[in-house]
């Protein structure tokens, strides 16, 4: 959701080449995966609201973090965003 607006500023600021890019993308649907499996496991054991607090505590990480100078740091934010996107929108929808 986020990462087609902030992937040219953070390609620039990192000199990213395609290939890193195209990487954050996969992150972000890895993380997005995983924050359907986090929503599942919460979602039977605390309810909506926990799970909806949880991910939003995620999106909320995420956008810190990818605003590091480093790129695997910045990968870890866009794979904790994409946690946050799947645990969040699941528990709304």
């Amino acid at each position: 959701i986020l990462i087609g607006q902030v992937l040219p500023v953070i390609s620039r600021k990192l000199s990213l080449n395609d290939n890193h890019g195209g990487q954050l993308f996969i992150a972000q649907f890895i993380g997005s995966l995983t924050g359907n499996f986090i929503y599942n496991f919460t979602v039977k054991r605390f309810g909506f609201l926990f799970s909806i607090m949880v991910g939003t505590l995620a999106l909320a990480l995420g956008c810190l973090i990818i605003n590091a100078n480093n790129w695997m740091i910045c990968f870890a934010g866009f794979v904790i965003l994409g946690i946050g996107i799947g645990a969040t929108l699941t528990s709304i929808n």
